[in-house]
């Protein structure tokens, strides 16, 4: 990992979260944090010598999150609730050093906020500073059924453990809103690229009718394989990158999963994470409209291609063609899923 330095104000808070005991020795920039700047921070108490380390996220001029003010809040919000529920922790431990002392040792499978400042009046800039989650990102040349049922048993005790919450002041958004379609129709960039108009045409125009009902509950909004953390035994350690949390349907979380599936691997990957998915949470009932939803998202922001993120973790042999025809497959498939009214496996 690439060695960073930190701004002396940046270092300040830390270290003042930390308490006096703390020194900062090395700050690494950890892979992705596209839209913020993500680092692992080794610190060291001067009494002891115990070394620990932890996560910070870090919103600066540069990074696309620094538009979205008061972001920060919302993943500290959402990792407080998680804690509070024990959702994916044995218990909710709110000290310091205990937290540090637990955080290297326990499966624990999202990271616990320590401290955080949403607007850098402190910091200088929106800072987050929580545990690290032990596991590494793990993106196989082909996805076994053990590895895609993993990755659909992880995220379904958020949904179960949430399903009817109502409190939570954050609501979950379609990027590709409806009102925009609803007022140029014509503008989705799909329409642009694919060489089958009128099938897009179809799905926007199915899109923009009533969402159907739902139990809201606690959604990851980017649940995916890079925000996954696994174990050398293929098995999951923790699920990272909250700041997106909200309130909204179980179906965004499984929907916006299988649009990276079929990118990374195709529609068979897809839909056995789906499979798996119900099984897990056999309240779920599926319904294409969010897969549909999930899919208008991926492709609102121009002409689809590989995604940086995998490349730099070594996933190789991917193209842009190859993504192109495995989402036009995919369109087809949930239309033909429309016309045949047949939504079950």
């Amino acid at each position: 990992m690439e060695a960073v330095e930190l701004d002396r104000r940046l270092q300040s808070w830390l270290l003042d979260q930390l308490g006096a005991d703390f020194k900062l020795d090395r700050v690494e920039r950890l892979l992705g944090g596209i839209s913020s700047t993500m680092c692992l921070l080794h610190v060291s108490e001067r009494t002891t010598g115990r070394q620990l380390s932890f996560v910070m996220r870090a919103v600066l001029p540069s990074d696309g999150l620094y538009e979205e003010p008061g972001i920060l809040e919302r993943e500290a919000a959402t990792l407080q609730l998680l804690a509070e529920r024990s959702i994916f922790t044995d218990e909710a431990v709110d000290r310091l050093k205990h937290i540090a002392q637990d955080s290297s040792a326990s499966q624990a499978q999202s990271p616990r906020c320590i401290a955080f400042d949403a607007s850098g009046e402190e910091a200088g800039s929106p800072a987050l500073l929580m545990t690290v989650v032990p596991g590494k990102v793990s993106l196989p040349a082909e996805p076994s059924d053990a590895w895609l049922q993993e990755l659909a048993s992880a995220i379904a005790p958020l949904h179960q453990a949430t399903s009817g919450l109502s409190d939570f002041p954050w609501r979950y958004k379609c990027y590709a809103s409806a009102e925009l379609l609803h007022r140029h129709p014509d503008r989705h960039p799909a329409l642009q690229w694919s060489a089958h108009r009128e099938r897009w045409e179809a799905l926007i125009q199915y899109m923009l009718q009533s969402a159907p009902d739902y139990a809201p509950c606690l959604i990851h909004r980017d649940y995916h394989p890079t925000n996954v953390l696994w174990n050398e035994q293929q098995q999951i350690t923790g699920i990272v990158d909250w700041v997106n949390g909200c309130l909204g349907p179980a179906g965004v979380d499984v929907g916006h999963c299988r649009v990276n599936l079929v990118e990374l691997y195709g529609l068979e990957a897809a839909n056995t994470f789906l499979a798996a998915y119900m099984k897990a949470n056999p309240t779920f009932v599926y319904h294409p409209y969010w897969d549909i939803n999930c899919l208008m998202d991926m492709t609102a922001f121009g002409e689809i291609g590989v995604y940086d993120g995998w490349t730099a973790l070594g996933f190789q042999d991917l193209t842009d063609d190859i993504i192109r025809q495995r989402i036009e497959q995919y369109a087809e498939y949930l239309l033909q899923l429309l016309h045949t009214n047949h939504y079950s496996l």
